[in-house]
This record gives C-alpha cells, structure tokens and sequence, in this order.
C-alpha cells in the first residue's frame, strides 16, 4: 500500500552548497520555532518541542544554489506528480523559499506534529525536506501513521502531504556533529 511519501535525490555537491550558505551568514541564524496552530505567524520558542538553529534563504533569492535547488526540487515534484497523478487536479500551489535547519546531538523536532492546521498554515499542500548531509547515527524522521522511518543521507528528498495523516517527528544527531536539511511548504496560490 502506497504511503504518499515520495523519495527522491537532489545532488550532493548542492546540498554542501547550501551548508556552505548557512554556516557562512551566522548572523542570518535565529532560534527554531513552532507555529501555534498556525494562528501565530512568527512562531513561539519551545525547546520541549523544537530544538534547532534555522536560517530562511528568502532574502538570498539571487544566489544561483537557491534557485538550482528550486529547480531540482521542481524535477522531485514532477516524479511525485508522475507517482501520485491527482495532485495535478488540487488548485495551483507552489513552493515556499528553502528554510535551512541545523540539529546538534541534542536537537530536535520530537514534538508529533503535522504541517497544515489553521490559519495561514492552511494554504499548505505538500510538504518537502532535503537531507542536507549524512548522519551515521540518528538523526531519523519518523512518520507516525505510516510506521515509517527515514535515515539522513545526502541529497535525500522527501515530499508528503501536509496533512495529519503525515503526522511525524525528526531527530537530531546521536552522536557528535550536525544534522542539516532545507524544508518547505507547496502553498495553494491565492
């Protein structure tokens, strides 16, 4: 049975790349937040549920990686709508900027959540994430429903509904070093 998670791969030298872009602009970095059912727009800080240091690369629109990203994440998008065809019926969407997140040993999303509730999170359709490098130990996803797991490997991309049925978890790193993945929402177009 079909579980609506689609992997895909986007080039390894682009994600190191973009880990290049993160820890190059540490003044960029803000602590990791949770929406409040999306009725809080800048989010609230709850290191019980979230912890991790993020970097949002709208304001680096300009720089070839970001816009090479977007377009190797449109040829996963693509393979997703090849595999699940429906979703080329849902109203127009497309997808948010990249937001890039760095998990420690002690980071984490270990909070179950999902990605659309209300407020301006209803928009979102689709979810993607890009494992940004590899981890040897931990550092998996978890989907609660699907009883699936996914291991951090390089370039590793991930695209799901943004729905409660994808209700998941990530953690971070069991060992010394970082976990980084780029995420981001397909939003319905207004």
């Amino acid at each position: 049975m079909k579980n609506f998670i689609g992997e895909y791969f986007i080039e390894d030298g682009l994600c190191q790349q973009l880990i290049y872009l993160f820890e190059s602009h540490p003044d960029k970095h803000f602590s990791g937040k949770i929406s409040n059912n999306g009725y809080d727009y800048d989010g609230l800080e709850n290191l019980d549920f979230k912890k991790s240091t993020d970097f949002e690369c709208g304001n680096f629109l300009n720089i070839p990686i970001v816009q090479e990203y977007h377009n190797q994440l449109q040829n996963c998008l693509e393979k997703y709508m090849e595999e699940y065809p429906e979703v080329k019926d849902l109203p127009t969407f497309s997808a948010t900027w990249l937001r890039i997140q760095r998990y420690d040993k002690d980071g984490h999303f270990k909070k179950w959540h999902y990605e659309r509730s209300g407020g301006y999170t209803q928009k979102r359709c689709l979810v993607y994430m890009t494992y940004l490098n590899t981890v040897e130990k931990g550092g998996k996803t978890y989907y609660k429903y699907q009883e699936k797991n996914f291991s951090p490997v390089a370039g590793k991309t991930l695209i799901w509904p943004a729905d409660w049925t994808h209700t998941h978890r990530g953690l971070g790193p069991s060992c010394d070093g970082y976990k980084y993945i780029a995420t981001g929402w397909y939003l319905h177009d207004d």
